[in-house]
């Protein structure tokens, strides 16, 4: 889920990544890196690239390819990407 407040958005002209949390123990990194991997920073989408931001690990999306992407659905109020999980990124 995410909630928007827009201040600073136009004294700025920059949308950000708050102050992100979790609930039932799910760690933030996890909840922001999912959101990452529901964005596109190709499509420069602002709050897309918002999101990609704040990934503090830039590395972590490299883990994951993206074999389908559906666009953010309106009705649904969702973006779905599929993954697969690349092996290596257990192999260590």
């Amino acid at each position: 889920m995410l909630c928007a407040d827009k201040t600073g958005t136009l004294t700025q002209n920059k949308l950000t990544l708050g102050d992100t949390f979790s609930v039932n123990n799910i760690p933030v990194e996890q909840v922001v890196l999912c959101g990452a991997l529901a964005s596109r920073a190709e499509n420069n989408d602002t709050i897309d690239l918002a999101v990609l931001g704040g990934l503090k690990d830039k590395d972590a999306l490299k883990g994951y390819e993206v074999t389908h992407f559906q666009s953010f659905d309106p009705v649904h109020k969702r973006t779905r990407p599929r993954l697969k999980i690349k092996m290596e990124r257990f192999s260590r």
